[in-house]
């Protein structure tokens, strides 16, 4: 049977619609995006786990209370530092004294820079939004925990639809919001700051768009 151009959105419609039919838990449609299956081991998503701050501090002691209270699990670091599990482990107990009990899985993150802030020198936070959307796809595509535990920063948040999609149920620790009170009070109030520079707080007409700009971000990291 021959089909012709016109009838192939009729053809894409009613294929499309039968695999949702028949796979109402959307198993087909995630292996066509997510090659790797999911496995029955926790995730921890800290893309920089060179920077030697407290959000390290956190993953470390977290990883090493669940290899103790569940040595049947296996535990992933999702990380851009191009590190072994070995030199992971010896970096823990160098810089916080926590001894792992084991080894861990790494999957390397390449493409981590996208949520870095110095990446997007404009509309930064909607930048990182998108970056952290990304990044999380390209991690799902190599490994799917049952887990995933976010220890990094507020806008991996904006990756979460992506891990849940991909079949992982997202777990947060977070320090502070993507967007706060105080970053919009000081936009409204057109002070000069590091976030608001000269040019939007003498405008008034730049700072109205800022405003619906942080609101709009923060609605979206509030969803």
């Amino acid at each position: 049977m021959e089909i012709s151009v016109k009838d192939v959105p009729t053809f894409v419609f009613f294929t499309a619609a039968a695999i949702l039919a028949l796979d109402p838990q959307h198993r087909i449609i995630r292996r066509m995006f997510f090659p790797s299956m999911q496995t029955n081991k926790i995730g921890f998503f800290h893309p920089f786990t060179q920077d030697g701050g407290g959000g390290e501090r956190v993953l470390w002691s977290m990883i090493r209370a669940l290899q103790e209270f569940m040595p049947f699990v296996e535990m992933v670091v999702f990380t851009s530092e191009a590190a072994t599990s070995e030199e992971l482990i010896s970096q823990a107990r160098k810089k916080f004294g926590i001894k792992l009990l084991r080894d861990v899985e790494v999957v390397h993150l390449p493409h981590a820079w996208l949520v870095r802030a110095s990446t997007w020198p404009r509309f930064t936070l909607l930048g990182q939004a998108m970056g952290a959307f990304a990044v999380m796809w390209l991690a799902m595509r190599r490994c799917v925990p049952r887990v995933l535990v976010d220890t990094g920063a507020p806008e991996h948040a904006f990756g979460y639809p992506v891990a849940n999609f991909a079949g992982a149920w997202p777990v947060c620790y977070t320090h502070y919001p993507f967007v706060s009170t105080d970053m919009i009070a000081r936009v409204k109030g057109r002070a000069e700051m590091y976030n608001n520079q000269g040019q939007v707080a003498r405008s008034w007409w730049r700072t109205l768009v800022k405003l619906w700009y942080y609101r709009c971000v923060a609605l979206l990291y509030w969803v």
